[in-house]
């Protein structure tokens, strides 16, 4: 009788001393964000094109944002290139698949991938939608 209790204290413990790090990113500050980010922008996405790297197994989904404001970093360009998740087989949905529309317009906090050179989020929430498309 003490051994499933035991564990369940030992679980509880674990879990609450640990955390989980994808949990901390959905609660993250708009500061912490910016601070994390290596671009901010204000942008809309024009286009969403399929993108295969030779390590890649799927071909990626990748936004065409259109910039309308720089918030943080370094960027001349009017579009950049923000990787939002893979084309799945068989129309399958994946836990790290952030669901972006064209047209969609918003703050976008970017980091970037350091092997493909594109930009990406890092949870949903590094986009902040704007209301009022």
């Amino acid at each position: 009788m003490k051994v499933p209790y035991l564990l369940r204290a030992l679980l509880f413990v674990i879990i609450v001393f640990n955390g989980n790090s994808a949990a901390d990113e959905l609660y993250l500050t708009i500061e912490e964000r910016e601070q994390q980010a290596v671009l901010v922008v204000s942008a809309e996405v024009v286009s969403l094109v399929p993108l295969k790297f030779s390590e890649d197994l799927y071909e990626r989904k990748v936004a065409i944002l259109a910039i309308q404001n720089i918030s943080k970093g370094n960027s001349n360009a009017e579009f950049i290139l923000v990787s939002v998740g893979y084309y799945w087989p068989y129309g399958m949905l994946n836990s790290q698949d952030i669901n972006v529309e064209v047209g969609m317009k918003g703050t976008w906090f970017l980091t970037k991938e350091i092997e493909t050179g594109l930009f990406k989020l890092n949870s949903p929430s590094d986009v902040v939608i704007n209301p009022l498309n």
